[in-house]
């Protein structure tokens, strides 16, 4: 297997997302993938996987060895005991008028003194490059945060930012039902781009007196727009492209007192921006097999099998894996849903390594070098 500078891209979707990107991580650790990321892309139920991972080794990405042998079982003792939208729900309750105006910063507050998450982005180092996506309220656009600079192209940036990362965690994860992480402008330095440059710029005044910041999955679920480029080519650092998508089906229509759900409008809309994202994502990789590989969370062994013309694998490699029915109880798993126990953490995690692993396998070629190992093999490892 030759070696890699891979970019991960991490999507949203609670903590469904959250542990599945954990399986995801912990079969591309136990081939020492994780040593070759070098650039990583991350939305709401991602960047929570990602600043546990951080937050878990010193603010440092890990070793394979170290996040299979302690990173995965301390987030797995700690994530059962964590209800985060129940303890987000209490804080706006004492404090009701925050709600829809500053609930994000409850929840970024809750993120540091719950779940540890103290550090300044500042503190996470350049290698690999961390992007943090949210979706800023005043542009419409991707609002990106990471060590080098935050903002977005309209509004304009802040460079080398000193925002804590559980701020920058909370907008990328603040779904609209809890309200937005607000940002007052005023404390910072606001650049441009000089027109034409890459690495010029000029001192500008900010547009707005505050950014509001929601959920990053409202403009792009997957996270991967920022390591595919407009040209269809890979960004600078990035030959190859690991996609973990963990979003799952819209659900069956819902009414109340007979009415529709407006909450059902947003999500429409939200698929159908991800159903856009993810077939220019699919046009890029079946273009250019060997650039990379997307693992959907709800496929089964049998369909990653028959996709990838390796049927003859199926009656020996299918007993090894997930049945039909427990994937069926992952993809009914709401977004939402923050109520994890150890056989729901289990169950997700075996899922996302599962994934990975019957993909690399089914879609590799002799030189990647890339076998399908089974669920157990990471257990003997460890």
């Amino acid at each position: 297997m030759t070696s890699k500078c891979i970019g991960l891209a991490l999507s949203g979707g609670g903590y469904r997302a959250l542990v599945f990107h954990l399986g995801v991580l912990a079969r591309l650790a136990s081939d020492n993938l994780l040593e070759e990321v070098s650039f990583i892309s991350t939305v709401s139920g991602g960047s929570l996987a990602t600043a546990l991972i951080y937050a878990s080794n010193d603010y440092r990405w890990p070793s394979s060895r170290v996040y299979i042998d302690e990173i995965v079982p301390e987030i797995r003792r700690f994530l059962p005991r964590h209800n985060l939208v129940r303890e987000i729900k209490t804080l706006l309750f004492r404090s009701p008028s925050t709600w829809l105006r500053r609930g994000g910063n409850k929840l970024a507050a809750l993120l540091s003194s719950t779940w540890g998450i103290q550090a300044s982005m500042q503190a996470i180092a350049d290698h690999p490059r961390w992007v943090i996506n949210a979706t800023c309220y005043e542009t419409a656009k991707n609002w990106r945060v990471m060590s080098r600079r935050m903002g977005d192209y309209e509004f304009g940036y802040v460079m080398n930012p000193e925002v804590p990362l559980a701020q920058a965690v909370a907008a990328s994860a603040a779904h609209p039902l809890i309200g937005p992480v607000t940002i007052n402008t005023a404390q910072f330095q606001w650049e441009a781009y000089v027109t034409g440059s890459n690495t010029d710029t000029r001192s500008i005044e900010p547009k707005y007196k505050k950014v509001s910041l929601w959920d990053g999955a409202v403009y792009d679920n997957s996270g991967d727009e920022a390591l595919i480029k407009s040209n269809s080519q890979l960004r600078e650092g990035v030959d190859f492209l690991i996609v973990s998508d963990a979003s799952a089906p819209i659900k069956e229509p819902k009414y109340w007192l007979g009415y529709p759900s407006a909450r059902r409008m947003y999500d429409i809309t939200a698929n159908r921006a991800q159903s856009l994202q993810t077939r220019s994502t699919m046009d890029f990789l079946v273009n250019q097999p060997t650039k990379g590989r997307y693992f959907k969370l709800g496929n089964h062994a049998e369909y990653i099998l028959d996709r990838a013309r390796k049927s003859s694998d199926i009656a020996s490699l299918c007993p090894q894996t997930l049945p039909k029915d427990r994937i069926d109880e992952v993809r009914s798993i709401e977004t939402e849903d923050t109520s994890m126990t150890i056989e729901k953490f289990d169950l997700i995690f075996r899922h996302g390594y599962e994934i990975a692993d019957l993909t690399l396998y089914a879609h590799g070629s002799e030189d990647d070098g890339y076998e399908f190992k089974g669920y157990a093999s990471l257990y003997q490892q460890r």
